[in-house]
């Protein structure tokens, strides 16, 4: 879905003078490219976060979706 006014991202997208994010949106093992679910694990005082794809419910660890973004070729996929 995209939002009012073709602005991309949580601040309004790019500006004038400033780069574009990459996004990471394609899964890497069925290649779904419409984006992830968050998921949050706990064990006592201690949250983490995860992205789950939608069709192939494959978890990606935070570490592992940073290294994905990272990678020259990504972003090419999904999300520019």
């Amino acid at each position: 879905m995209k939002n009012p006014g073709g602005r991309s991202g949580i601040a309004g997208g790019p500006r004038e003078g400033r780069e574009k994010m990459k996004d990471l949106r394609t899964c890497s093992d069925c290649g779904y490219g419409n984006g992830f679910h968050l998921g949050f694990r706990g064990s006592g005082e201690t949250v983490s976060l995860y992205l789950i794809c939608p069709m192939c419910g494959e978890s990606f660890s935070l570490e592992r979706a940073q290294e994905a973004l990272l990678r020259p070729d990504a972003g090419k996929e999904g999300g520019e």
